[in-house]
């Protein structure tokens, strides 16, 4: 039962397949038959084009193309320049020696030349030269007394006074102004509250123009007390001060001076 199932179902399944390719066979064949029927129908196509007669109009088109080229060819023949001629190439030169040159005659060396000997000088006669005569002494005669000169008395030289150089004037005195007198009463620096509230102290050092009258004119920072405030203080408490001006001798003159002046909380 089960043999026959089988040969059944494989006898099916060889006729499907067997349907499947003969209808590939058949679109293959349909295939092929449409390529034969396109291929020649373009041949046809082709062979009539060749055979179809040529018109007088397309010889003379063509005549009239060839006669246009072979003028251009022509005129470009004509207008040409000359070719440049081919740059001549010399052959090497081979050089062959078949024996070597012969040496060129030297000149024979000379002979070094003696040194010359300069001649001896001659030996001279010595002249005799004829005595001269001597002149004969002339007598002797006295010595004549001379009279001696009158002495003169000597004068006496005048006596000059001492001349006497007046002595150098000793220097004047000079001073320098004086901020600190008693009597001028000058108030110390107001001590600024800012300060007293932060605790800031210091010492500022001033240097003070002082005029003839004793004015103070111009107030400079001489070493500041590391405060603002302290210095600004200082100087607008000297600038209202009276001072002892520079002098001279006895004459009062302009001067500068330095004014401590101590900041401390108590």
């Amino acid at each position: 039962m089960s043999a026959a199932l089988l040969s059944s179902g494989g006898d099916a399944l060889h006729a499907r397949r067997f349907a499947v390719y003969r209808a590939l066979l058949a679109d293959a064949g349909r295939g092929a038959a449409r390529e034969v029927r396109v291929f020649a129908a373009d041949e046809v196509r082709e062979k009539a084009y060749e055979a179809r007669p040529v018109s007088a109009r397309g010889v003379v088109r063509c005549a009239l193309a060839v006669t246009l080229l072979h003028v251009a060819l022509i005129a470009a023949w004509r207008h040409a320049g000359p070719a440049a001629p081919a740059p001549v190439v010399t052959p090497p030169i081979a050089l062959q020696m078949d024996a070597p040159p012969k040496a060129l005659p030297q000149a024979p060396k000379a002979s070094p030349t003696p040194p010359v000997t300069p001649p001896k000088p001659l030996p001279q006669r010595a002249h005799a030269h004829p005595a001269r005569p001597r002149p004969a002494p002339a007598p002797s005669l006295a010595p004549t007394p001379v009279a001696a000169p009158p002495q003169s008395t000597p004068t006496p030289a005048p006596v000059t006074a001492p001349v006497q150089t007046p002595a150098p004037a000793a220097p004047e005195k000079t001073t320098l102004p004086d901020g600190n007198a008693d009597y001028l009463h000058n108030p110390a620096p107001d001590y600024p509250p800012t300060a007293q509230d932060y605790g800031w102290q210091g010492k500022v050092v001033l240097h003070v123009h002082v005029r003839a009258d004793g004015s103070p004119d111009t107030i400079e920072i001489r070493r500041s007390s590391g405060h603002r405030v302290l210095d600004e203080a200082g100087i607008a408490a000297v600038r209202h001060w009276s001072f002892v001006p520079a002098k001279r001798g006895a004459t009062p003159i302009d001067g500068w001076v330095d004014v401590p002046l101590n900041f401390q909380l108590d």
